[in-house]
């Protein structure tokens, strides 16, 4: 078994944090640029990251999302 295998978890509890986590940073106001505030403006990356560090203040989560962006199997 691999290390990353015992920390794995399903999308029914992944989808709805990430959800929260773009609630939140939606509901932060903080605009990306100078674009208008919200997270529609964000790049993929940019706004993974941002996700990431959201999920990682989460016990369950922290520091899994360090290593990859999301391993999907």
């Amino acid at each position: 078994m691999y290390a990353w295998q015992s920390r794995c978890m399903d999308l029914e509890g992944l989808i709805p944090d990430i959800a929260d986590a773009l609630k939140i940073i939606d509901g932060s106001r903080v605009p990306f640029k100078t674009f208008q505030p919200g997270v529609g403006p964000y790049g993929e990356p940019q706004l993974v990251k941002i996700v990431a560090e959201h999920l990682n203040r989460i016990p369950h989560y922290g520091g899994v999302l360090r290593r990859c962006a999301l391993l999907i199997f």
